[in-house]
């Protein structure tokens, strides 16, 4: 497969394959090892492409299986317009390794919809020993009573490790009372640091640029993610603005 990679910034990296190129001419073991490297991969240019082939891409790999819903194993983004702040997949169920993404629709012009991605790998690397010592304490509960599959209540530590190279990750999900899934987040072991001066610094940290890719959907983009490396929400859509991914997730 012929493309030109782009380095991304803060992270990630773009192939941008050549006209004429279909989803089977990638190979996604090499797709998934620059995963392993940058944490995101965008692939520009592919023909337009069907369900069954974005599935079949997703599945090639007897090691790695898709994460089941009971809806199946791919989903549409959900069709709520507001903005949807930082947050990791699999919380209230199982935790999927990586996030599949296909671009059908693009929001057009300056209709918002981009999905951005928080680099938790760095947050903790770039924190301050004081900081890490206080994340290193936390615990963090998330709550949500829609009718969305696996919601529910979970309780997890903020410092984890990822499970698949030697790195410690930061979990966090912001408080949202609109959007798809409302979440309610609640922090226990702050002890003499107030609530809202922690919600205040971490909404500071997830939106520096130093840790934020805004992704800008193209019609045809496949973009893979991280599940552990990063977090990841959605800027608002205005109404004018068409947006309709597909999404699946590798275990």
């Amino acid at each position: 497969m012929n493309y030109a990679k782009t380095p991304l910034k803060p992270f990630g990296i773009r192939l941008d394959v050549a006209p004429g190129t279909g989803i089977r001419e990638l190979r996604r073991a090499h797709v998934l090892q620059l995963l392993f490297e940058h944490k995101l991969v965008v692939v520009r240019g592919l023909d337009p492409l069907g369900h069954e082939q974005l599935l079949a891409f997703a599945a090639d790999d007897p090691a790695r299986e898709l994460l089941p819903w009971n809806f199946g194993p791919s989903q549409t983004t959900a069709p709520s317009r507001a903005e949807v702040g930082p947050h990791w997949d699999g919380a209230f169920y199982l935790e999927p390794r990586v996030l599949v993404y296909h671009c059908v629709a693009a929001p057009r012009g300056s209709s918002g919809g981009q999905t951005t991605f928080v680099d938790s790998e760095s947050l903790w690397t770039d924190a301050p020993p004081s900081r890490r010592a206080l994340w290193k304490k936390l615990e963090l509960t998330l709550e949500t009573n829609t009718n969305a599959p696996h919601s529910g209540r979970v309780t997890v530590p903020m410092v984890q490790h990822h499970p698949d190279k030697p790195v410690t990750i930061v979990r966090y999900a912001e408080t949202t009372e609109g959007g798809p899934i409302p979440i309610h987040l609640e922090v226990a072991g702050l002890k003499n640091v107030p609530l809202e001066s922690f919600r205040e610094e971490m909404h500071e940290l997830l939106a520096s640029k130093k840790y934020l890719y805004e992704h800008d959907w193209r019609e045809n983009d496949l973009v893979l993610a991280d599940n552990f490396s990063l977090l990841h929400g959605r800027r608002a859509i205005s109404e004018a603005g068409p947006r309709h991914l597909l999404r699946v997730q590798i275990r």
